[in-house]
């Protein structure tokens, strides 16, 4: 057997991308943190010896990554950011929009991951946190009252059940569905529906407190339900799209 067949051709990385692995390797232990500053693109291509478009190329890349996040003017520069779910979203955006995901197939997955949420949730919750999920649908209430969209409350309630289950894996898949739904939402539901959401979760709170998870799970699964009802109905049954 001819060797030639056994070895790849060796691909020699280009400067830019060992920048980017040089302040991964930093912020990974630690030397950099949320909320640093990068040094500047003159004084990180004078300290790595390389072009500053090398180093221009790299602090892009690692925006684009959601590494950093880069300000303009004269208190800009690449910044360290929170780690955060939009790309995840971004991407389950995209297949939507290429058609090769449907909106059920966003709320099975959601029905699925929200049961698991409130699986732990029941094991891990403290009164405080009842009392938040509580106080957040009290506040969409309120805005209802007032002829206020509680949109952003009725998407936080998620993502505080999301915290509160204290598993960061589930957390992150579980907000990149809940954020796209949420778009969604944001371009189809009214008052009338955003008040059946905040009504709903404060049952779901009540439920909390008695930590009866059987009742929970299936109150949890209508919720959903009711919500994909509500979104096809108005929809009219064409595909929803959504604008990143």
């Amino acid at each position: 057997m001819s060797n030639s067949k056994v070895f790849e051709p060796v691909r020699l990385k280009r400067t830019f991308e060992l920048i980017i692995d040089l302040l991964r390797e930093k912020i990974y232990n630690g030397e950099l943190k949320i909320g640093d500053r990068l040094p500047s693109e003159r004084d990180m291509a004078k300290m790595a010896e390389v072009s500053r478009n090398t180093v221009r190329q790299a602090y892009h890349i690692l925006d684009v990554l959601g590494i950093v996040y880069i300000n303009k003017g004269m208190n800009g520069g690449a910044i360290i950011r929170e780690p955060s779910n939009r790309h995840l979203t971004q991407s389950l955006n995209d297949l939507m929009g290429l058609g090769k995901m449907r909106l059920e197939d966003i709320i099975e997955a959601r029905i699925l991951l929200e049961k698991d949420i409130i699986q732990l949730a029941c094991l891990r919750i403290s009164d405080a946190d009842i009392e938040q999920l509580e106080e957040n649908a009290r506040t969409a209430q309120d805005l209802l009252q007032q002829g206020k969209s509680p949109h952003r409350q009725n998407l936080e309630y998620h993502l505080l059940l999301a915290d509160i289950a204290k598993n960061p894996v589930i957390k992150m898949v579980y907000s990149s569905v809940v954020n796209l739904l949420s778009m969604i939402i944001e371009t189809t539901a009214d008052l009338e529906m955003a008040k059946i959401i905040a009504d709903e979760h404060l049952e779901l709170a009540a439920l909390l407190r008695k930590r009866d998870l059987d009742q929970l799970l299936v109150f949890t699964e209508e919720h959903i339900q009711g919500s994909k009802e509500r979104l096809i109905a108005k929809s009219d049954g064409k595909p929803i799209l959504t604008k990143w």
